[in-house]
Formats: structure tokens, C-alpha cells, sequence
């Protein structure tokens, strides 16, 4: 163990070629084996990893340097460090001058509508447009790139209460979006099963509804805005109301509706209600049968 630490901080540029080996080999699963990363996202957090165990490793190194009274190396890696702090300081740390907020419109009455607002001091590359009602309460914050979407999107109730939030990059939808009641608890979540256009209506997704008292309302997959796949829909108070198999927002399969006496079993096909329609009670004993072809019922059971 002694001389690996020997080895390692024994001169200044060990700590940092060490460290950037052991980046390329984080960069590398990060964007190519399978992390969710993109390239620029890799390279920030890499680039962000170097810096930090350069200067651990080089402050390392210099003290034992002076431990071991090699001052000629101790007084070289000295002065690497400084080096490095001073541009780290000159590029990333030292105050810039700060960009103001853009005002764009304003209501007649003098409120500020719209305006832009740069985060970063001396880069107009990256900002956010934000936009207000008239009584001053928060319309929409949206994060841009080179003027493209890029960052949070939440759009606001005028009572102040988020309307809608999601997160976009280069102009495309990833990840969970959410939209919300007036009163604040959310209305629907969509966990996206892809990259999808900001102005695109209908993102595919798993989706979830929910009552207003936060009881889910029902589950189901979209594909062009419509089912697609099996869907449960659930009562208010949180038992399952049905459940039913859908193709690209026809009703196509078996269905299953539930109420508190008995349960109606049937199929679709194409839409419409197709073959036997089975009445079951709680016992799971069947009461009654409907027979239906092409979505007319040709055939009533027995009342029950």
C-alpha cells in the first residue's frame, strides 16, 4: 500500500494522469455503455471530476513532497496547484458583469408581460423567458438554449399554483410530465416512452389520472394521443371500475367492468361489443348472459 501511494503522489503529474484514465473509463460507460447521458452531459461531468481530484491529488502530492523534503518537486507541484486554481478562478469562479432582465412586453396598464432573464452572467446563450398576468402572478417559466427549449417548462394558474411542468431538451419533451388541478394536486402524469417535439399535442406515454382528491383515476398507455394497450379505470374511492383492452383508441379485446353485486365480462372487436357479455355475482357464479355481434345485442339473458 506504501508504495502505491508512493508511486502515485511521488511526482506532480501522476495524480492527474491517473485521474484521467480513470475519467476516459467513466466517459466511456457513461455515454457509450449505457448511462443516460448525452455527449455534452458526459463530457460537464468528467471535465467537473478532473478538476476536483487534480487538486486533491496535487495538494496531496505537495505535502508529501514536504514530508520527504523534496523541495525542488514540492516547490514545482506548488506551484502547478496555484496555476490551476488561478484558471479555474479566472474562467468559472470570478464575477462577470451581469447581464439585466430583457423586458419584451408590457400590459397597458405598465405590468410587465414578458420578459428574458439570463442566469449566467456574461452568456446570452442560456436564458429564461418568463411571462406574467396582469395582476403580476407568474404565467410560465421556460428554460432556452440558442433559442430552443432547453431546461424546465411549468406553466402557472393565475392564483400562483403550477399548471403544467416538464422537462425538455434542444426543443424535445423527456422523462415525466405533469399537469395539475387549479388547487394544486396533480391531474395527470405522463412518463414518456421517448424524446417528443415541445409543440407535439400527443407525446406517447404511460399515463396517470387522478381525481381530484389524488385517488388515481385511471392508467393507461398512449400512442398518437389515444389507448393503446390494456387501460384500468378506477371509482373515486380507489377500487377498479374497469378494465379494458384498446387499439389505437378503439376498444379492441376483453373488458372487464366492475360493480358492487356483480361483475360484466365481455369483448370488443374493432370497437364495437362482440360475443358473449357474462353477468358474474360475487361468488363468482354467472347470472346472466348477453349475446352481441358486430355491437347489436342479438341474444338477453335472463334478468337477475
Amino acid at each position: 500500500m506504501k508504495k502505491i501511494f508512493t508511486y502515485c503522489f511521488d511526482k506532480w503529474w501522476r495524480p492527474i494522469m491517473f485521474t484521467g484514465f480513470s475519467i476516459g473509463f467513466l466517459f466511456i460507460y457513461g455515454v457509450i455503455l449505457g448511462a443516460d447521458w448525452t455527449i455534452s452531459q458526459g463530457l460537464g461531468i468528467c471535465f467537473r471530476i478532473l478538476i476536483g481530484s487534480s487538486l486533491i491529488g496535487l495538494f496531496i502530492s505537495g505535502i508529501y513532497q514536504l514530508i520527504k523534503k523534496d523541495w525542488k518537486e514540492s516547490v514545482f507541484t506548488v506551484l502547478i496547484l496555484i496555476g490551476l486554481i488561478t484558471v479555474i478562478y479566472y474562467y468559472f469562479l470570478r464575477p462577470l458583469d451581469c447581464i439585466q432582465p430583457k423586458i419584451v412586453e408590457m400590459y397597458p396598464s405598465g405590468q410587465i408581460k414578458k420578459k428574458i432573464v439570463y442566469p449566467f452572467a456574461g452568456d446570452t446563450l442560456m436564458y429564461s423567458e418568463l411571462s406574467y398576468y396582469e395582476n403580476g402572478h407568474l404565467k410560465s417559466n421556460i428554460d432556452f438554449y440558442k433559442g430552443r427549449f432547453n431546461g424546465g417548462l411549468i406553466e402557472y394558474y393565475d392564483n400562483g399554483n403550477t399548471k403544467f411542468s416538464g422537462q425538455t431538451s434542444l426543443s424535445m419533451f423527456y422523462g415525466i410530465k405533469y399537469n395539475y388541478y387549479e388547487d394544486g394536486g396533480v391531474s395527470q402524469m405522463d412518463s414518456l416512452l421517448g424524446e417528443c417535439k415541445v409543440n407535439y399535442c400527443c407525446c406517447d406515454a404511460m399515463i396517470t389520472r387522478y381525481y381530484p382528491n389524488g385517488k388515481v383515476k385511471e392508467k393507461a398507455t398512449i400512442v398518437n394521443g389515444t389507448f393503446n394497450g390494456e387501460a384500468v379505470f378506477f371509482h373515486e374511492n380507489g377500487k377498479i371500475k374497469m378494465k379494458r383492452v384498446y387499439h389505437l383508441g378503439s376498444a379492441d379485446g376483453i373488458t372487464t367492468e366492475y360493480y358492487e353485486e356483480y361483475n360484466i365480462h365481455g369483448q370488443y372487436v374493432n370497437g364495437k361489443e362482440d360475443g358473449e357479455w357474462k353477468y358474474i355475482d360475487s361468488l363468482g357464479e354467472v347470472k346472466r348472459v348477453d349475446v352481441y355481434k358486430n355491437g347489436v345485442i342479438i341474444k338477453y339473458g335472463n334478468e337477475f
